[in-house]
């Protein structure tokens, strides 16, 4: 990563288990956007190139990178490519980390992106919550 980018956010994402919704992961390419603020994040695809993400009952955890502070976090947006062979995706809850502020919101998402899921979107946006 290059030397200018400091500031440093870990992104959980936590889906429901495996009992509460099936297929509830995603093969498809999920991006993510963060505004806060200060500003918008860049969009970040969130997925990992040697394992598997973002699949029923799991809890994944990234770190996302932005060129600057973005202030207290208001809003996720996030959507994927429908991609893959089952791209319907359940979102439980997301909770963003600010590692150097040590400040955290939570974004309770509970529903589907998914064309061929409850109103069929792809794309969501979620206001931030402080837990």
């Amino acid at each position: 990563l290059p030397s200018r980018i400091k500031i440093q956010y870990h992104i959980k994402w936590i889906l429901p288990p495996l009992t509460v919704r099936l297929g509830s992961g995603t093969t498809a390419d999920v991006f993510v956007e963060l505004t806060g603020e200060n500003g918008v994040s860049d969009i970040h695809c969130i997925k990992h190139p040697q394992f598997p993400t973002l699949f029923r009952a799991s809890v994944d955890t990234f770190l996302l990178t932005t060129k600057y502070e973005l202030g207290d976090i208001l809003s996720l947006h996030i959507w994927h490519n429908n991609g893959g062979s089952s791209p319907n995706w359940y979102l439980s809850r997301v909770k963003v980390y600010n590692v150097q502020t040590k400040k955290s919101w939570l974004f309770i998402c509970r529903n589907w992106l998914g064309l061929g899921k409850a109103d069929g979107k792809i794309e969501r946006l979620f206001p931030a919550k402080h837990p």
